[in-house]
C-alpha cells in the first residue's frame, strides 16, 4: 500500500480517537501547558504549528520543532516520541552521551493520572505502561529503564504521557514501593495504594515503574507539597 494511503488511514483512525468518549476528563489547559495535545493533534493529520514529523534521529539543527517519532503502538493509539530535553542537552558543551528521554503520548484525550478514565474496567488505555516499556526497550536495557509518570501538582504538560528515561539507580522508598507481576495493572494499584491516604488526595500522586528480578517495581509518590521534586527528576538522569 503507498506510503502517503497509510499516512492518510492513521490520520483518519487518530483524528477519530482524538474526538474521544464524551465522558473524558475536562483537562486545565493554558498556554504553557499544552504542547503535547498539540503534537498528538499534529500526528493526527491536524494543524502541525510549524512542527514537522520525522523518523530518524536529528539532535541538531531544527530538533526543537521537530516531532521525532520513535514507535507507535496499540494499533495506533500511543506513540513515543522523543523528548525536547534531548535536543536542549546536545546544546551544551559536555553532553551527556547517557541521556535518553522520550515520552509515551495516549492519541486520546487524557489528563494525566488523576483521569478516571485510566481507572475504569475495560478502558482502552490500558496497556499504555506496557507500550511505554516496549517502547523504552528499543532505547535501553530492561535493568536501566524507568518510566515515569509526575503528580499533576509537579508537571508542566495536561495531556497525559509517561516519561521513559535511563534510571539513576537511586532507590524507591520501601513504604511507598509495591512488586507487580506485570504492568497491567498500574492504574488500579497506584488507586488501591492511595486510596487510604489523605495526602495522595484527588490522585495527586505520581507513578515510577523499573525492573526487579522477574517482577516491575512500582513506587507512588505524593505530589505537592508533600514533596517538592516529581520522580522523573528524582528517580532519572536529567539534564537541567
Amino acid at each position: 500500500m503507498p506510503g502517503n494511503v497509510i499516512r492518510m488511514l492513521v490520520a483518519g483512525l487518530c483524528g477519530l480517537l482524538l474526538a474521544g468518549p464524551s465522558h473524558a476528563q475536562s483537562c486545565p489547559v493554558t498556554p504553557d501547558s499544552d504542547a503535547l495535545r498539540q503534537i498528538v493533534q499534529c500526528l493526527a493529520g491536524q494543524d502541525c504549528r510549524r512542527r514537522t514529523v520525522v523518523e530518524g534521529e536529528n539532535l541538531g539543527p531544527g530538533c526543537d520543532n521537530q516531532i521525532e517519532v520513535w514507535s507507535w503502538h496499540a494499533n495506533h493509539r500511543a506513540v513515543a516520541i522523543r523528548d525536547r530535553k534531548m535536543c536542549l542537552s546536545r546544546r551544551k558543551s559536555a553532553p551527556d552521551p547517557a541521556f535518553v528521554h522520550g515520552l509515551l503520548l495516549p492519541m486520546t484525550p487524557l489528563c494525566g493520572v488523576e483521569d478516571p478514565q485510566l481507572y475504569a474496567a475495560g478502558a482502552g488505555p490500558g496497556s499504555l505502561w506496557q507500550d511505554a516499556w516496549d517502547a523504552a526497550r528499543m532505547r535501553l536495557p530492561a535493568d536501566q529503564i524507568t518510566l515515569v509518570i509526575n503528580p499533576p501538582t509537579l508537571r508542566s504538560q495536561t495531556h497525559l504521557h509517561i516519561h521513559i528515561v535511563r534510571g539513576n539507580g537511586q532507590g524507591f522508598p520501601a513504604a511507598d514501593t509495591i512488586l507487580l507481576d506485570d504492568l497491567a495493572g498500574v492504574w488500579q494499584a497506584a488507586a488501591d495504594f492511595a486510596r487510604d491516604k489523605p495526602w495522595m488526595g484527588g490522585r495527586n500522586y505520581g507513578i515510577a515503574v523499573r525492573r526487579r528480578g522477574e517482577r516491575f517495581e512500582m513506587l507512588i509518590e505524593a505530589g505537592a507539597p508533600a514533596n517538592s521534586r516529581n520522580p522523573e527528576y528524582r528517580y532519572s538522569i536529567h539534564e537541567d
